[in-house]
């Protein structure tokens, strides 16, 4: 490593960090609303609280304290329920059309088709 570079990061370790309030508040809105607020909900809070910062430069101090939202955002289900009235009556079209479908089937249909050479019909099953 050149000489000189590394006492260029020596220089930069001993400078105060620049973000050392914005983190403090970050902890703070984070903790006080029991991890729930992610770096959007914090931004808007720091906005309140007379702390103008960028969203990414949020999102990169949170992820260097460790502070990570724990709430989860529910997934959609279309699914509506199983109970209530609605319900028999979908039963009864489901047993309507499978007592159908049962005759149809079990019946024999005879069908009479036409043979054009021998001018004939036959059944077909």
């Amino acid at each position: 490593m050149p000489r000189s570079t590394y006492y260029y990061h020596v220089k930069q370790m001993q400078k105060p960090d620049k973000y050392a309030a914005v983190k403090e508040n970050i902890t703070a809105i984070y903790h006080e609303n029991q991890g729930r607020y992610g770096y959007r909900h914090i931004i808007m809070e720091l906005h309140n609280r007379g702390y103008p910062a960028n969203h990414k430069t949020v999102q990169k101090l949170m992820k260097t304290l460790h502070l990570k939202c724990m709430v989860r955002v529910k997934k959609y289900r279309s699914y509506k329920g199983g109970g209530g009235s609605g319900n028999r009556k979908i039963t009864k079209c489901i047993q309507r059309t499978t007592k159908y479908i049962q005759n149809v089937d079990s019946e024999k249909m005879d069908v009479k088709m036409g043979n054009i050479k021998d001018k004939r019909k036959e059944n077909v099953y």
